[in-house]
């Protein structure tokens, strides 16, 4: 671990604190007008002047936008020579050389017994051990995170942030973030939180009852570390929402789902500039029925998945231009039924279709005979075949069950699988539960895979 923290500080860079304009100057509380036939990068500048928008990636200062898929909580952070990870409710920070050579816990204590195995929920004098909100980020050589654990102290914060060296040492507190300024009834609950270029972005959904009506507005929010409380950037007003943010570039892109009783249901897609402070509607219409995961290019492209089927999942990857969705490319295959698992880093990937049977899953839990097929967004194969699954061996001699698949990302070098998996008993209760995050990395003979990745939880939390 000493010989990772020396190289880490070595190759960290050290950034100015604002890559972009605080959200606390020129916000958009609601959407600008737009036309949702606008193009990326065509955004009017100041002056009328032709405005060429930074679309650029840099590890330093970005979001990891890899793990920005719906629904997931995990986080992976990486630098040239290793990854962090911290899987969904583990209270423990792990470090991997890229390689598989070396993993264990962030700490500097020598003599510490780390999490001991998640025998009794772990060791809360171990470095390692954080009580992160959400998403973990790199900056300035260090490791920052939201914290829940000061909220006897901090009240009426979202969290507290907080910092330490990547050995895990030298934990401070920077700043508490002020929960959002009340705009609807019953209060606003905050969801992820993501660093980017300067700013943590916050997005949140009100609860609110008004002439005997509910409504659940959602709401996008900025946070500067010299700021003193959140600034709204987004308001969608009214009514029932489902959200998310998506990180890239200069650019908060916003995916607003709208839906009531009665059946009707829309998707925004907006996005608004950190420089500009300008917000456009890029798309609003009722294709999809949930625009619920998308993934926006290293050009302003967005892509999308057609709307998903009990009966044969989702097969075709759309593309967004000017405002109209059109066909990419598709899974399909005469041999094999493929249906499309995430959106990634240049790259779409399918696994093979299962419909959903409760009573086998319920004796067995998943398959773990798995094919996938991994395209490029011009529709060629970066691999298809099985996905290996050797480490799952000595898990299943155990007594572990797989119980599914929380994320898959990637690149066309390589995909990162965090799998779930427990220890079953009769009354399906309190069972032991384990996270394994592996690497497949795509070489000329295949797939290689690499564990980087495993806790475990003698006793495990049922939400």
């Amino acid at each position: 671990m000493k010989r990772i923290v020396a190289i880490l500080l070595t190759a960290l860079i050290i950034l100015p604190l604002a890559a972009c304009k605080k959200g606390g100057e020129d916000p958009a509380p609601t959407a600008a007008p737009g036309d949702s036939t606008a193009a990326p990068g065509e955004t009017a500048g100041p002056g009328g002047d032709a405005y060429v928008p930074d679309l650029s990636y840099n590890r330093e200062t970005d979001f990891n936008k890899l793990i920005l898929t719906n629904g997931n909580r995990s986080s992976i952070i990486e630098t040239d020579d290793v990854y962090y990870w911290q899987g969904d409710d583990d209270p423990f920070l792990r470090y991997a050389e890229k390689d598989g050579s070396d993993l264990g816990i962030v700490c500097g204590k020598p003599e510490c017994v780390h999490d001991n195995g998640n025998i009794n929920g772990g060791n809360s004098d171990c470095d390692g051990s954080i009580m992160p909100m959400s998403f973990i980020w790199l900056f300035e050589g260090k490791i920052y995170y939201l914290s829940t654990e000061y909220w006897k102290t901090y009240r009426n914060c979202v969290g507290v942030i907080c910092r330490m060296d990547p050995d895990g040492t030298n934990k401070e507190i920077v700043k508490p973030v002020p929960i959002p300024e009340k705009r609807y009834g019953l209060g606003t609950a905050v969801q992820y939180v993501c660093w980017h270029r300067g700013l943590l972005y916050l997005f949140a959904h009100a609860s609110q009852i008004e002439d005997a009506e509910p409504s659940q507005p959602f709401m996008v929010y900025t946070f500067s570390l010299d700021g003193d409380k959140p600034e709204l950037i987004y308001d969608s007003g009214d009514g029932f929402h489902e959200g998310s943010i998506f990180l890239s570039g200069e650019f908060c892109y916003i995916e607003d789902y709208i839906w009531d009783y009665e059946g009707y249901y829309s998707d925004k897609l907006l996005r608004r500039s950190a420089v500009t402070g300008e917000t456009e509607l890029l798309y609003e219409g009722g294709e999809f029925n949930w625009i619920a995961r998308y993934w926006v290019d290293g050009e302003g492209t967005v892509y999308t998945q057609e709307e998903w089927s009990d009966e044969s999942g989702s097969k075709a990857v759309m593309r967004l231009k000017n405002g109209v969705w059109e066909k990419a490319f598709d899974f399909e295959d005469p041999d094999m039924s493929y249906t499309i698992r995430n959106l990634s880093d240049g790259i779409a990937i399918a696994r093979n279709f299962v419909p959903f049977d409760r009573e086998y899953y319920r004796k067995y839990g998943e398959n773990p005979d798995i094919d996938i097929w991994v395209k490029r967004y011009d529709g060629s194969t970066v691999y298809k075949g099985k996905l290996p699954m050797a480490w799952f061996d000595e898990m299943k001699a155990e007594g572990m069950t797989l119980e599914g698949t929380d994320l898959v990302c990637g690149n066309e070098n390589e995909l990162f699988c965090e799998f779930r998996l427990r220890k079953r008993n009769p009354t399906r209760q309190n069972e032991p539960e384990s996270l394994v995050l592996i690497k497949y990395a795509f070489t000329e003979n295949g797939i290689e895979e690499i564990l980087l990745g495993k806790n475990y939880r003698e006793i495990k939390r049922n939400w």
